[in-house]
């Protein structure tokens, strides 16, 4: 799994704020909390979190860094609580030559919301 995304510039680890798209297109701010496996989004999805879209530049895996072309985002999820927001990563099993590489992806679509 990756191990930091640049947003905006800056390289953001776990624990930091990240601005996330909500399926309204409204962007909000929240604290990055981990991962959730795309084979389990369903749970997450049924126990109050929302799709999102989550813009960066980059990531990091295994210390190589991997850019993210435009127009296109990294899948998550978010929940809010109060004022406050958390957000996971979607990563997926790996693809081809990403097997030898790392067994967890991020997950790279085009821009939803």
């Amino acid at each position: 799994m990756c191990g930091s995304l640049k947003v905006l510039g800056e390289v953001q680890k776990i624990g930091r704020p990240i601005i996330v798209i909500r399926q309204d297109g409204n962007k909000i701010e929240g604290v990055w909390d981990g991962f959730a496996k795309e084979e389990t989004l369903e749970s997450w999805l049924s126990r109050d979190w929302s799709p999102c879209d989550i813009k960066a530049e980059a990531y990091t895996e295994r210390g190589r860094i991997y850019d993210i072309p435009s127009g296109y985002v990294l899948r998550g999820i978010v929940r809010t609580f109060g004022q406050r927001s958390i957000v996971k990563v979607i990563t997926r099993e790996p693809w081809g030559l990403e097997t030898g590489v790392n067994n967890r992806w991020v997950d790279i679509v085009r821009r939803r919301y």
